[in-house]
């Protein structure tokens, strides 16, 4: 089991920690065009911890929220926190994984998050699209500080500050590790634009774009948008490798005499 530690208040900490979040994850054996991949799924090593701090200050305590993602693709599949009588408790995307398999082998109270996993649910409970998001560690602390020790009586009021909170951790910590250009975003406080939004639903076939290619041109272009919402087909590897941070795990059977020629072992 590897944990990660991450001080949401020391924003200087923030491009070491996502450099962590990759290299905890990948191959480190295997580089394709110099880029890392996820490496192959490991059921001895399925899960990565991501215990996120937030330092006292004022009238704020301190508090650590711990965020549970697959190794094998970065999804964030529950998280732990404290209710508002101070007990542990977890909460969890049941199409993702099972009661059980929330923070395994720990005696907590398990609960299940009211809205799917999907990108369109929970911007829809959140009511936040990530294009109009703000790429700064204080939205993600103000939104860890909401939820935490947070009454769920309020039923609406809990699910909208908790899939707030889910949309900023899953953008900051496994997007921007998939992604350079969301670490970017992050590190120089900019706001979301609609080359993000696109990116996080293309990763996989990006990936496997990259991997496939042949002399650094992809099998099949990939449609992504630019910035300002103008479309940008993205046909060679050079093109999208700046934006990209690792790979996508790609199915070993898929590999062909050209896969390896772009492999570095």
């Amino acid at each position: 089991m590897t944990t990660l530690t991450f001080n949401v208040s020391v924003s200087s900490l923030y491009p070491s920690f996502v450099t962590q979040m990759r290299d905890a994850v990948k191959d480190p054996k295997t580089t394709y065009y110099d880029l890392n991949i996820i490496k192959k799924p490991d059921p001895k090593n399925k899960y990565l911890y991501v215990q996120v701090n937030a330092a006292s200050e004022k009238d704020k305590p301190a508090i650590s929220v711990t965020l549970q993602l697959q190794t094998r693709d970065l999804y964030i599949v529950a998280y732990r926190d404290r209710d508002h009588l101070g007990k542990d408790r977890a909460f969890y995307f049941k199409s993702m994984i099972t009661e059980k398999e929330a923070f395994p082998g720990e005696k907590i109270k398990r609960e299940v998050m009211t809205f799917a996993h999907d990108y369109p649910s929970i911007q829809k409970a959140a009511n936040k699209n990530i294009e109009n998001m703000e790429f700064q560690l204080p939205y993600l602390e103000d939104a860890m500080r909401k939820t935490y020790g947070m009454n769920t009586a309020d039923h609406e009021a809990f699910k909208k500050a908790q899939a707030l909170f889910m949309l900023y951790s899953i953008e900051m910590t496994a997007e921007a590790a998939r992604f350079e250009y969301i670490r970017h975003k992050t590190v120089e406080q900019q706001k979301s634009d609609f080359m993000v939004a696109s990116l996080v639903l293309k990763w996989d076939k990006l990936s496997e774009q990259i991997v496939w290619s042949k002399d650094d041109n992809f099998g099949t272009p990939i449609t992504v948008k630019h910035p300002d919402g103008k479309p940008w087909i993205v046909k060679t590897v050079a093109e999208i490798k700046p934006h990209m941070g690792i790979l996508s795990y790609v199915e070993p059977k898929k590999l062909d005499i050209q896969t390896m020629m772009n492999c570095h072992v």
